[in-house]
C-alpha cells in the first residue's frame, strides 16, 4: 500500500514539474508576442501620418505619435499633462462627443475645432472607439486635420459663387447691351441730320449721350471681366490703353475722398497678352488701394514707365527677379496706413485675406501674381506701417508701337454700300435703329423680327440677298442655327453674327459658315468697317 502511494506521488509531482514546465514556455512565449506586439504598434503608429491618441476614461493621455505632437507642437510630457479636454475649443463639443462614444461604442467623422500650443485653432475630424490597452478601458482617437480640405471646399463654393454670378451678368449684360445699341444707333444717325453751324448746341448734347452710353458699355465689360474666367490666345496690345481705361474707370468709381493720379509715359510699348486679364490686375490692385484708404480717403498713383533690368539691380523701387530686358513697370501706390511684414510675407498666398469675413475671398493678390507670372513677368511689393504701400508689376516688352503710321481705321470714314441685306433681330428697338444705319450707310435691307420670319423670307428669294446679319440669343431659333439652314439653301452667302457679349461670341468662334461677329453695342463706323470686310472679302480690286 505505502509503496503505491509514494508511486502515485512521484507521478503526481512529475506531472506538476511538466505543467509547471509548459507553463513557464507559455508565459514567456506569450510576454515574447506581446513585447513583439507593441513593437510593431509603436512602428505603425509612429510611421503613419495621422495623429493619433490614446487616453483613459478619465481624461488621461497615455499614448500619442509623433504626428499628433507634431500637429499640436506639444511634447509628450506636455500632452499628458493637459489631458484630451484640454485640446477642445468648445468644451459642449467634448460633452457631445462623449455622449456619442457612449451610446454608440465608436464616433465617426466628428468636426470640432481642436486647439495648438500657441492657442491657434484648426478644423478637424475624427475618429474614436473605444478598446483595451493594458488591460485598461482606454479611448483611441485618429485626427484628421481638415485645414486644407476646407481651403478646397471654400474655393469650390467661391467658384460656383462666380459662376452663377457670372450666368447672372451675362444675361443682364446682354439685354442692356441691346438697349446701348438703341441709344448709340438713333443718337448716331440724329447727328446725320443736324446743320454743323446752326445746331452746334444740338451736336455737343448728342455727342454727350454717346460719351455716357460709352462708360456704360465700359462698365458692362467690366463686369464681365471680374465673371468671366476663359483662356484665351494671347496677342500683342498698347499696355498703356489698358491702364488708362482702368484709371478712368476706376475713377469713376471711387468715393469722391479718394483721388487717383496717374502718370504714365512710355504709351507705346507693346506686350504679349491677354488685355483682359491685364485689366484685372490693375483693377483688383486699385480696389485694394481703395480699400485701404476707406474712411479717411487719401490719394492712389497709378505710374507706368519703361524700366531696363539688366542683373541685380539696386534703387528706391525693389526689383524682382526677372530676365534681363526691356519692361513695362506698372506701379499703384497709396498713402494709407501700409502693411507690417508678417502680411507681407503671405500676402500672394491664396485665401490669405486681412479683411473681415465676408468682406474679401482673399484671391485678389493670389490671382494678380497669377497673371503676371503666366505673362512671364513678375511683381514686388514694398510698404511700411503708416508710410503706404506700393505694388510694382513688370511686364516684358515685345516692342514699341509706331502710331504715327498705323492709324485707327474704325475711325476714318469707309464709305458707303448698295447691296441687299437681310436683318434679323428679335428686338424691334434694336431692329429699327440697326435697320435705320444701314439704310443710312446705302444699303437695302429687309426687316425681320424673328429667326422662323426670316427662313420663310430667305427660302422665297434665296438670291436676292448678298449679307445676312442676324442677333444670336433668340426665343424661336438662335442666329448659329438659322445660320446652319441657310447655308444649307445657299453655302455662299456670307453671314455676320450679332453678339450681346464678349463670351457669347468667344463660344461660337469657331461654329462653321460664320465669316464675321460684331458685339453690341456697335457704331456706324464699326458696323460699316465689318460689312465692308466680309463683303469684299476675295474681290479682285
Amino acid at each position: 500500500m505505502t509503496d503505491d502511494k509514494d508511486h502515485i506521488i512521484k507521478e503526481l509531482q512529475k506531472k506538476i514539474r511538466k505543467l509547471e514546465t509548459t507553463l513557464e514556455i507559455v508565459t514567456n512565449y506569450s510576454g515574447k508576442t506581446e513585447n513583439r506586439m507593441r513593437k510593431q504598434f509603436e512602428v505603425i503608429s509612429e510611421t503613419i501620418p495621422v495623429p493619433m491618441i490614446i487616453a483613459r476614461e478619465n481624461n488621461e493621455i497615455i499614448f500619442a505619435n509623433l504626428s499628433a505632437q507634431k500637429i499640436f507642437s506639444y511634447t509628450p510630457d506636455d500632452l499628458i499633462k493637459h489631458g484630451v479636454s484640454w485640446f477642445y475649443n468648445n468644451p459642449d463639443a467634448r460633452r457631445l462627443f462623449l455622449e456619442t462614444l457612449s451610446n454608440k461604442g465608436e464616433v465617426n467623422g466628428f468636426r470640432v475645432e481642436l486647439k495648438k500650443l500657441d492657442g491657434s485653432l484648426f478644423p478637424a475630424s475624427i475618429f474614436s472607439r473605444e478598446i483595451n490597452f493594458d488591460g485598461q478601458d482606454c479611448i483611441l482617437t485618429v485626427i484628421h486635420d481638415l485645414t486644407q480640405v476646407m481651403a478646397l471646399e471654400k474655393q469650390l463654393r467661391q467658384t460656383q459663387k462666380m459662376e452663377a454670378i457670372g450666368t447672372l451678368t451675362s444675361g443682364i449684360a446682354h439685354d442692356f447691351n441691346n438697349i446701348l445699341m438703341a441709344i448709340f444707333g438713333y443718337t448716331q444717325l440724329a447727328e446725320n441730320f443736324l446743320d454743323a453751324e446752326k445746331d452746334n448746341k444740338i451736336k455737343r448734347y448728342l455727342d454727350n449721350i454717346l460719351k455716357a452710353a460709352s462708360r456704360a458699355k465700359d462698365m458692362i465689360m467690366q463686369m464681365m471681366t471680374f465673371c468671366t474666367q476663359s483662356e484665351k490666345e494671347k496677342k500683342t496690345f498698347r499696355i498703356s490703353a489698358i491702364v488708362a481705361e482702368v484709371v478712368k474707370l476706376m475713377g469713376n468709381l471711387t468715393p469722391s475722398n479718394i483721388h487717383i493720379q496717374s502718370n504714365i509715359s512710355a504709351k507705346n510699348m507693346m506686350i504679349m497678352g491677354d488685355p483682359t486679364q491685364i485689366h484685372q490686375v490693375v483693377t483688383n490692385l486699385i480696389t485694394n488701394a481703395v480699400h485701404a484708404l476707406s474712411g479717411k480717403g487719401g490719394k492712389i498713383e497709378v505710374i507706368m514707365k519703361k524700366v531696363n533690368i539688366a542683373g541685380v539691380q539696386t534703387g528706391e523701387i525693389p526689383i524682382p527677379e526677372a530676365k534681363p530686358g526691356s519692361y513695362a513697370r506698372i506701379t499703384i501706390r497709396d498713402n494709407g496706413p501700409g502693411i507690417v511684414k508678417d502680411v507681407i510675407d503671405n500676402i500672394f498666398d491664396p485665401f490669405f485675406t486681412t479683411k473681415p469675413v465676408g468682406q474679401g475671398s482673399g484671391m485678389g493678390l493670389a490671382v494678380v501674381h497669377g497673371i503676371i507670372q503666366g505673362h512671364e513677368g513678375a511683381v514686388s511689393v514694398e510698404s511700411e506701417p503708416g508710410k503706404g504701400t506700393a505694388f510694382h508689376c513688370y511686364f516684358p516688352v515685345i516692342k514699341d508701337s509706331d502710331e504715327t503710321t498705323k492709324p485707327d481705321i474704325e475711325s476714318e470714314s469707309v464709305g458707303k454700300g448698295d447691296e441687299n441685306i437681310l436683318l434679323v433681330d428679335d428686338d424691334t428697338l434694336v431692329l429699327d435703329a440697326c435697320g435705320e444705319m444701314l439704310e443710312a450707310l446705302g444699303y437695302r435691307v429687309a426687316l425681320c423680327t424673328g429667326s422662323k420670319q426670316a427662313m420663310k423670307i430667305f427660302e422665297t428669294r434665296p438670291q436676292d440677298f448678298d449679307l445676312v446679319i442676324t442677333d444670336n440669343i433668340m426665343p424661336e431659333m438662335s442666329g448659329t442655327e438659322l445660320s446652319r439652314k441657310i447655308l444649307k439653301i445657299r453655302p455662299d452667302i456670307p453671314i455676320i453674327l450679332v453678339t450681346g457679349t464678349q463670351h457669347e461670341k468667344e463660344y461660337e468662334l469657331n461654329k462653321p459658315g460664320i465669316r464675321a461677329f460684331i458685339q453690341k453695342p456697335f457704331d456706324l463706323q464699326k458696323m460699316q468697317s465689318v460689312i465692308r470686310e466680309v463683303l469684299d472679302f476675295g474681290k479682285i480690286i
